[in-house]
């Protein structure tokens, strides 16, 4: 991932309190979103529901993104922008489509690693520092995951559930990457900008994949859309 910016390059020093603020309450927003997406994939599948969530939140995103007049984003922006777009198609398509077959606390706790992995991957690309503390709580957070999953692989599961938990498994490596790449894309453009590429460049690969979706639809060989039933 060349181009990174350095973790130390802060736009600005101010109090921490607003920033930590804004990650508390997206976090909050981001589980209601987890069991309104974890419905919606049950009833209408993954696929579509992802896409209409996607193609709801570039209207209204375009909407105040537009009326401020924004310059073109630079080069290295436009290269962000596409290769986190990128991640979040898979990423999301992943984690829908194991959420409809897990729990949902079950699949919260599973995707606890992607923190941890984006930790280290922090280190790697954007040279931070890990401090020991945050090392033993990541390896404490990793053996909780290590439970769940054990768990469930040990007991009796539903091959729906066991794949389920493979699909947020992959999706969670994924977000670890996307964290790190936000970071980055935090330093160079704004949260419009930000949240407008983001459902642009999702948005237009999920349209794209709809012809090759909906044929696979048609012969019942990929539980892509269309009702169907899961133990919540």
């Amino acid at each position: 991932m060349p181009d990174l910016i350095s973790a130390d390059s802060q736009p600005e020093n101010g109090p921490i309190l607003l920033p930590a603020g804004s990650v508390l309450f997206g976090l909050l927003t981001f589980a209601m979103m987890d069991v309104a997406m974890k419905s919606l994939s049950i009833e209408i599948g993954a696929y579509n529901a992802i896409l209409w969530r996607v193609l709801l939140a570039l209207v209204i995103v375009s909407v105040v993104f537009f009326v401020r007049r924004p310059r073109m984003p630079g080069k290295a922006a436009r290269k962000v922008h596409l290769q986190r777009g990128i991640i979040i198609v898979f990423m999301s398509y992943l984690f829908f489509w194991g959420l409809a077959r897990v729990p949902l606390a079950e699949a919260i706790a599973l995707s606890f690693i992607a923190p941890i992995i984006a930790l280290y991957l922090a280190a790697v690309f954007l040279g931070e520092t890990i401090h020991r503390n945050a090392i033993y709580a990541s390896a404490l957070g990793f053996a909780g995951v290590l439970v769940i999953a054990w768990g469930r692989a040990s007991g009796e599961f539903e091959k729906e559930a066991l794949l389920g938990i493979g699909a947020i498994l992959i999706s969670a490596v994924l977000y670890a990457g996307n964290l790190v790449i936000q970071r980055q894309q935090a330093l160079l453009a704004g949260p419009i900008e930000i949240s407008f590429a983001q459902n642009l460049v999702v948005g237009s690969s999920f349209l794209l994949l709809a012809p090759f979706l909906r044929s696979f639809r048609k012969r019942n060989r990929c539980p892509i859309s269309g009702p169907r039933r899961y133990s919540r």
